[in-house]
């Protein structure tokens, strides 16, 4: 597995969206100044939301994001496939129909003739991808760095009156998770060759699965917000949901959806690079810890690439909610009445 040795000890820093800037670096820079606001952009950096948003025309606007990540497996074309699930996730989270994605790509200093063929294979691995949601790859950018690395420019479109934000969760309302959980330490514990193949196996395939299907499918049933579970993990991205709600929720630690591979990475105490910064900047909001499963508790703070999305549904259409998402969807808790100054999240 590719790593950057730059952790006191030799210890191998994590890549993919584990290697995303923390919470509180991104929050500090943010704080330093506004943009300047613009009429047609309707969410911006003013607003924690997965994408940026920018009216186009009467009833329509276009959905925008960015993503880009050092590489975290050698093969070059399933690592740009995951890439661009990773990168059409926050337009699912909007509920925005993805329609371009221009490709920003960083090759090795390699013979010609090898970057050439891995940046054949980074084109033809996002394009499976793109492809596969309905929309195409309309250009990009490329140059040379220490390492591979690849990202997207998602592109896509929305009714405004049909957005789906990380605000507008409700007392009562039930929480879905899409897959599952624990990326970040399985690939941990593959660069430490202590992660068996056919867990790893099970981590890309449900790395390559497109939010769009289970986006549609929590739409149809009543979804009212949402969000995707990427680099600050569950508790960072849940947290941001209940800020913009002014709510607290309950979390089942049992019922968190979770790959073979991570849990049996931290029972052995191996966690990502990046869930020291995200457990630092969540857990404090976190309660009810005593007593409870430490690997279970400890997945809330696992970064993750190519994660799941996040819904909430009214708890009368809950069950029929994760039914028609299949797969490893789970109902993780709900939300619950703000009851302090600060979010809270209640586990359980």
């Amino acid at each position: 597995m590719p790593a950057v040795e730059a952790l006191p000890g030799g210890e191998p820093r994590c890549a993919g969206c584990a290697a995303k800037v923390g919470a509180t670096v991104l929050a500090e820079a943010l704080a330093a100044g506004r943009s300047r606001p613009h009429p047609a952009v309707l969410l911006g950096l003013d607003a924690a939301d997965d994408a940026a948003v920018i009216a186009t025309a009467p009833g329509e606007a276009t959905v925008q994001s960015v993503d880009f990540f050092p590489a975290f497996i050698d093969d070059p074309w399933l690592f740009a496939r995951i890439a661009a699930v990773h990168a059409f996730g926050d337009l699912h989270a909007m509920g925005a129909r993805p329609v371009a994605a221009l490709a920003t790509a960083v090759l090795p200093y390699l013979h010609p003739r090898l970057q050439a063929r891995d940046l054949a294979a980074l084109i033809a691995g996002a394009r499976s991808a793109i492809e596969a949601d309905g929309a195409a790859l309309a250009g990009g950018h490329s140059g040379e760095g220490a390492m591979l690395a690849f990202g997207l420019t998602a592109i896509g479109a929305v009714d405004p009156a049909k957005l789906m934000r990380k605000a507008g969760l409700r007392p009562g309302d039930r929480l879905i998770l899409s897959k599952p959980l624990g990326t970040g330490a399985s690939f941990a514990a593959a660069m430490r060759q202590r992660a068996s193949g056919p867990d790893m196996d099970a981590v890309l395939q449900g790395m390559q699965q497109s939010l769009g299907p289970a986006a549609r499918a929590a739409a149809a049933q009543g979804a009212i917000a949402a969000t995707d579970v990427t680099g600050f993990g569950l508790a960072g991205h849940l947290l941001e949901m209940l800020r913009a709600s002014g709510a607290d929720a309950a979390i089942d630690l049992a019922a968190l959806p979770a790959y073979d591979a991570a849990l049996a990475a931290l029972a052995a105490g191996i966690e990502s690079t990046a869930a020291p910064g995200n457990r630092a900047a969540a857990e404090g909001f976190v309660a009810g810890q005593a007593g409870l499963n430490s690997v279970r508790r400890d997945l809330l703070f696992d970064p993750q690439t190519a994660g799941g999305l996040l819904f909430a549904v009214s708890p009368g259409r809950a069950e029929a909610a994760r039914a028609a998402i299949g797969g490893d969807a789970s109902i993780i808790g709900e939300v619950e009445p703000r009851r302090g100054h600060d979010p809270q999240i209640r586990l359980r």
